[in-house]
């Protein structure tokens, strides 16, 4: 699944823009137009390859991966490596998760990286 992370933004990419940006203001789901203090609408700068870089990639940054709770994965990494486990809590900000992983004749929690991961695409019932 895609995520628009920049709504609203529309990229122009030419040698040259229109005498009057304004009238891009015409354009269906129309909202910003980056402007900077000097009245210039060309990109530059940090902004300019940044533009260069989407234009390249045609829009789109690369795929992440998607972790449920519940959700079985196998370790691929670390001491536990190959060993599959149960998602147990995720923390997409600070990129880990809590999974439980089985031990002798119990099972332990413990956090690891999402790189340390396998996707299994299996889920354990809730």
């Amino acid at each position: 699944r895609e995520i628009d992370i920049l709504p609203g933004y529309l990229f122009l990419y030419g040698d040259t823009l229109p005498e009057n940006p304004s009238e891009l203001r015409q354009i269906d789901g129309f909202l910003y137009m980056l402007k900077y203090t000097d009245g210039c609408y060309a990109l530059r700068g940090e902004d300019a390859r940044f533009a260069e870089l989407l234009y390249a990639q045609d829009g789109v940054f690369g795929r992440t991966k998607v972790y449920r709770e519940g959700q079985k994965i196998s370790l691929c990494r670390g001491a536990f490596a190959g060993v599959e486990a149960r998602i147990v809590s995720v923390s997409r900000r600070y990129s880990k998760m809590v999974v439980e992983v089985p031990f002798t004749h119990t099972t332990i929690r413990m956090s690891v990286e999402f790189d340390m991961v396998e996707n299994d695409e299996r889920h354990i019932p809730e």
